[in-house]
């Protein structure tokens, strides 16, 4: 409660997202260290039969009760953080397990659970999108792959490797610019296939500091792209340079300049970041137990405490 700020009416923390809700008997709150969340309480009142079409569709009411649609709508509007959103045409309660914000392109989990006479609703942002970045030959592909392997989930390989191989390395600055695109639109494409987590190698950050370094200029568009990850594990520089046609910066001191200007970069963004080292399988080790400090735990691991769910 101490850090706890106020950006409107939407409640900040410092790290992690926050959602609060009072009704009926019962004042709730809900919190996750990695992506959005929302919540809900609603007490039993005759007035919600009267003013739910406004904010549902006839499915929705047909389907699901009354305190579950609208409590489910009021989740998601606070877990998205969209102002202005339209309940009715943007926020698209599937089932009493999913619904989707149409505006922004999301996909929220959903718990519906009765608190005595009242009814809670929780809102989740799924997948939970985890980048591998940082310097070259810092290990981001193979613990990638590693990792998808664990969670048993999809991985987004990484666009310029296969840009450059089809188009050969003598790019110009509007290449850098279409992979960073093609990387954003392979990352959104397999994130919206994987139901709860999902493992990027690479995003937008790698193409904005490559368009610094080689070119000594900001890139417009790049800078305005988002930083679309919830986890960043940034890969130190700690393991031998392997050559490479694709690679152009062999030098330690580089290396750990790049590493160093990610750091500042996520920072900058406020994003949450995991500095990731080791060699050989301590590495995969290293980011395992970044994860599961944040309760995501492989699935087989997560069943042997008895739990069906991989995120808690």
């Amino acid at each position: 409660m101490r850090d706890l700020t106020y950006d409107g009416e939407r409640p900040i923390l410092p790290q992690g997202y926050l959602s609060l809700s009072h009704g009926g008997d019962w004042a709730v709150a809900a919190y996750h260290p990695l992506v959005p969340v929302g919540i809900d309480v609603e007490a039993p009142r005759a007035q919600l039969e009267r003013v739910i079409a406004r904010v549902a569709s006839e499915r929705e009411v047909a389907e699901l009760d009354r305190a579950t649609v609208w409590g489910a709508k009021e989740a998601v509007y606070k877990a998205a953080g969209i102002k202005g959103l339209d309940w009715k045409k943007e926020i698209d309660v599937r089932s009493h397990r999913e619904a989707l914000c149409t505006r922004g392109g999301e996909r929220y989990a959903l718990e519906a659970f009765p608190m005595g006479a009242d009814q809670v609703v929780v809102a989740v942002r799924q997948p939970l999108r985890v980048v591998l970045t940082g310097p070259e030959s810092a290990g981001k592909t193979q613990l990638a792959a590693q990792l998808a392997r664990e969670f048993r989930t999809l991985w987004t390989p990484e666009i310029a490797r296969e840009y450059l191989s089809e188009h050969g390395n003598d790019y110009a600055p509007e290449d850098v610019v279409k992979m960073a695109h093609l990387q954003k639109e392979r990352g959104e494409g397999v994130a919206a296939s994987c139901p709860e987590i999902v493992v990027e190698d690479t995003d937008v950050l790698t193409h904005r500091i490559w368009f610094r370094e080689k070119y000594g200029r900001l890139h417009p568009d790049l800078e305005a792209m988002p930083l679309k990850g919830d986890l960043y594990l940034l890969c130190a520089p700690d393991l031998a340079w392997t050559e490479d046609p694709l690679r152009e910066h062999p030098k330690e001191s580089d290396r750990q300049r790049h590493f160093e200007l990610y750091k500042n970069e996520l920072e900058l963004n406020k994003k949450t970041i995991a500095v990731v080292s080791g060699q050989g399988s301590a590495r995969k080790a290293s980011a395992l137990r970044t994860l599961e400090a944040f309760g995501v735990l492989p699935l087989a691991k997560h069943r042997g405490a008895g739990d069906e769910n991989r995120l808690r």
